[in-house]
Protein backbone atom coordinates (compact mmCIF):
# COMPACT_ATOMS: atom_id res chain seq x y z
CA UNK A 1 0.00 0.00 0.00
CA UNK A 2 1.29 3.29 -0.51
CA UNK A 3 0.03 6.49 1.52
CA UNK A 4 0.29 9.69 -0.13
CA UNK A 5 0.43 12.69 1.77
CA UNK A 6 -1.86 15.84 1.33
CA UNK A 7 1.63 17.89 1.71
CA UNK A 8 3.13 16.83 -1.71
CA UNK A 9 6.33 18.13 0.07
CA UNK A 10 6.40 15.67 3.08
CA UNK A 11 7.49 11.98 2.59
CA UNK A 12 4.89 9.43 1.97
CA UNK A 13 4.81 5.83 3.53
CA UNK A 14 5.17 2.29 1.63
CA UNK A 15 3.91 -0.71 3.34
CA UNK A 16 3.48 -4.52 2.24
CA UNK A 17 3.50 -8.02 3.52
CA UNK A 18 3.08 -11.18 2.98
CA UNK A 19 1.18 -14.12 5.39
CA UNK A 20 -1.30 -16.97 4.68
CA UNK A 21 -4.19 -14.70 4.81
CA UNK A 22 -6.39 -14.23 1.83
CA UNK A 23 -5.52 -11.53 -0.13
CA UNK A 24 -8.49 -9.08 0.53
CA UNK A 25 -7.88 -9.37 4.80
CA UNK A 26 -4.04 -9.22 3.99
CA UNK A 27 -4.22 -5.80 1.79
CA UNK A 28 -6.63 -4.54 4.45
CA UNK A 29 -3.68 -5.16 6.96
CA UNK A 30 -1.26 -3.46 5.03
CA UNK A 31 -3.84 -0.32 3.77
CA UNK A 32 -4.33 0.12 7.94
CA UNK A 33 -0.69 -0.18 8.45
CA UNK A 34 -0.01 2.63 6.13
CA UNK A 35 -3.15 4.66 7.27
CA UNK A 36 -1.49 3.91 10.74
CA UNK A 37 2.49 5.40 10.00
CA UNK A 38 0.98 8.60 7.73
CA UNK A 39 -1.16 9.58 11.18
CA UNK A 40 1.91 8.69 13.20
CA UNK A 41 4.14 11.44 11.52
CA UNK A 42 0.88 13.91 11.70
CA UNK A 43 0.55 14.05 7.78
CA UNK A 44 -3.02 14.17 6.61
CA UNK A 45 -3.42 11.50 3.94
CA UNK A 46 -4.45 12.70 0.44
CA UNK A 47 -4.88 9.28 -1.25
CA UNK A 48 -4.14 5.21 -0.26
CA UNK A 49 -3.26 2.90 -3.70
CA UNK A 50 -2.90 -0.89 -3.29
CA UNK A 51 -2.71 -3.38 -4.92
CA UNK A 52 -2.78 -7.53 -3.60
CA UNK A 53 -2.13 -10.80 -5.51
CA UNK A 54 -2.04 -14.30 -3.81
CA UNK A 55 0.61 -16.68 -4.95
CA UNK A 56 0.91 -20.78 -3.59
CA UNK A 57 4.42 -21.67 -4.11
CA UNK A 58 4.30 -25.24 -5.96
CA UNK A 59 8.16 -25.15 -7.06
CA UNK A 60 9.33 -21.84 -7.09
CA UNK A 61 7.86 -18.43 -7.12
CA UNK A 62 8.73 -14.82 -6.44
CA UNK A 63 6.77 -11.89 -5.76
CA UNK A 64 8.10 -7.87 -6.15
CA UNK A 65 6.56 -4.85 -4.85
CA UNK A 66 7.40 -1.92 -6.47
CA UNK A 67 6.66 1.85 -6.21
CA UNK A 68 7.96 4.82 -8.63
CA UNK A 69 9.26 7.68 -7.02
CA UNK A 70 8.47 11.36 -8.13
Amino acid sequence: AVGIPADWTAPGVIMEGGSDDPADILEEKVRDMARQALADRGQVMAELKSVSVQHRVQVAGAALAAVLLW
